[in-house]
């Protein structure tokens, strides 16, 4: 007697990845929530959900298996394994988000990459002009797609550094709202081209995708070789450290300027999550006010006693990095064991800001269980011990905002 077939056929062979980003977006707030019961839940979730959400629904999935009536069990329905490949590729990598049908130039690309972005096209169908030729979005999504991946971070799909030839770099985000890094990148060269900060080459927007390219600062992060460093090479650096910072402390302040990125971005505070400031800031008493603000608990009479903290001295306004970390510094060993900064990079989070606030956000990333030595050798110009009040006000307060 033939053998009946199943009336209910077995579920799913893996959860989508829509169904997984709901799991761990659960998990994230479960432990929020258990942490702090009257935590803020909507800024816990990720920029852009729902987009991000509707376009993995929209993925083909893998249907359900059915066994046949000789036993034999087959896919109802199973993309080819190519087919696999290329969509896992196309959800966690920026580089495949790309759009050719909608490049926007912000900056003019240097000469060398447009060297580079020529390399990529048919050279006997090229147009003089290469933004108006024909085969440029193409090249260019070519040009990146075939560079060296050389940083990621955790959402590959979301962020990535491409290098592109020998000495130029590609840095990919995606749903940039601002460009606060290039155009940093653009006023050092213009006023302080003594700090080494790469060297802005073009800034594209392709879809959602925003291209920056920059000069390639070669040699490892300090990250990378700062366990194999001795005592002397970490004090050097940190000297080292200290004439850089000073040297960029020094660039003046223009009038009418308002706090925050050179460009009118305005105020960031990076902290476990970003706050902006949606109002222009011209002074260090508007910035602390925007500091103070939006707190996840604390009333007004606490508030109002901690700033009573604030000395008055800190009021003068200079620039800042806002990220300085091992990670974000390049450095080069010599023959003679001697460690050289060569290089510091990420300046997303720079601009005008009080001069202590460098203090504050240099050990953003200390933790309770430190165990690297790195702290105990920052720059003196940008040292919470140069600023012993305003880095623990802001220890204190920043435990209302997380």
């Amino acid at each position: 007697m033939a053998r009946k077939r199943s009336l209910e056929p077995p579920p799913y062979d893996e959860k989508s990845d829509a169904a997984k980003l709901n799991e761990r977006l659960f998990k994230k707030l479960r432990k929020a929530v258990d942490s702090n019961p009257e935590v803020d839940l909507l800024s816990l979730f990720p920029k852009e959900y729902s987009e991000r959400l509707a376009r993995l629904a929209r993925s083909p999935k893998k249907k359900r298996t059915i066994t046949s009536d000789n036993g034999v069990t087959s896919p109802e329905s199973v993309l080819p394994k190519q087919d696999d490949q290329r969509i896992s590729r196309f959800q966690d990598d920026i580089r495949y988000l790309l759009s050719s049908d909608d490049v926007q130039i912000m900056d003019q690309p240097s000469c060398s990459v447009q060297e580079l972005i020529k390399s990529k096209m048919d050279t006997n169908n090229a147009s003089s002009t290469i933004e108006t030729d024909p085969q440029f979005p193409m090249a260019l999504i070519r040009l990146i797609q075939e560079g060296e991946v050389i940083n990621t971070g955790p959402l590959p799909s979301r962020r990535m550094v491409v290098k592109c030839g020998v000495d130029t770099v590609a840095k990919l985000v995606w749903g940039a709202e601002e460009f606060t890094e290039y155009t940093t990148l653009q006023y050092l060269l213009e006023h302080k081209p003594s700090i080494p900060a790469p060297r802005p080459r073009g800034l594209l927007r392709m879809g959602r995708v925003t291209i920056f390219f920059s000069s390639f600062l070669s040699g490892p992060t300090l990250e990378a070789v700062w366990a194999d460093l001795g005592a002397d090479q970490k004090t050097s650096v940190r000297d080292q450290l200290d004439i850089i910072f000073r040297d960029l402390r020094t660039m003046e302040f223009p009038n009418g300027m308002s706090l925050g990125g050179v460009a009118g971005e305005g105020c960031k505070d990076q902290r476990r999550h970003l706050r902006r400031c949606t109002t222009p800031v011209f002074d260090v008493k508007d910035f602390e006010t925007f500091q103070f603000s939006n707190p996840n608990y604390g009333s007004k009479i606490f508030i109002d006693f901690l700033r009573t903290f604030t000395p008055q001295s800190s009021r003068q306004i200079v620039f800042t990095h806002g990220d300085l970390r091992p990670a974000n510094i390049i450095v080069d060993i010599t023959e003679d064991k001697r460690c050289i900064v060569t290089g510091v990079i990420d300046w997303e989070d720079s601009g005008f800001y009080p001069e202590y606030y460098e203090a504050t956000k240099v050990t953003k990333c200390l933790a309770t269980n430190e165990d690297q030595d790195w702290f105990q050798f920052l720059p003196p110009c940008i040292s919470p011990h140069t600023y012993p009040v305003e880095w623990l006000l802001d220890y204190v307060w920043g435990r209302h905002l997380e």
